[in-house]
């Protein structure tokens, strides 16, 4: 008995020394509250290497039916996403606790900040993220890392 108890207490300390600052993110695609003033939120990278504090997961590739990108304003282009009905359900909820910004996560790195809108039909399935890819070769690559996982 004696010689198991350092065993245990040696394996105990050495799980809880795998934690890391990041969190690590399996799903391509997700939409998440920003949590600025929160210690305790998730941090995330974003493109150019700073931590961003988000909150629980919103959206996620699961809840999406498709995604493409259309031509915005200044020569940009957004992203449109159509949801599924339990997504749109979800994001209705997202827009009635108000919350005033949220971020595009892809592949665990946060892409774009906007403020949560009504969907743009009336069904409620399609949101837009606007001014996600500032070129069409931007776009197309971001196009081509949601057409894999669909194809995975």
């Amino acid at each position: 008995m004696r010689s198991v108890l350092p065993i245990f207490l040696f394996l105990a300390v050495l799980a809880g020394c795998g934690s890391t600052q990041t969190s690590r993110v399996r799903d391509i695609l997700q939409i998440r509250p920003l949590e600025e003033d929160d210690p305790l939120a998730a941090r995330l990278a974003d493109r150019k290497g700073d931590l961003v504090r988000v909150g629980d997961v919103v959206i996620n590739d699961y809840l999406v039916q498709s995604l493409f990108f259309k031509p915005g304003e200044n020569g940009t282009f957004d992203l449109s996403i159509f949801l599924t009905d339990y997504g749109a359900a979800k994001w209705k909820n997202l827009l009635v606790r108000r919350v005033p910004t949220v971020v595009l996560v892809i592949e665990g790195k946060v892409y774009a900040r906007f403020t949560p809108a009504q969907p743009v039909n009336k069904s409620g399935t399609n949101i837009i993220v606007p001014g996600l890819a500032s070129t069409q070769e931007e776009a197309d690559a971001l196009q081509k890392i949601f057409d894999r996982k669909r194809t995975e």
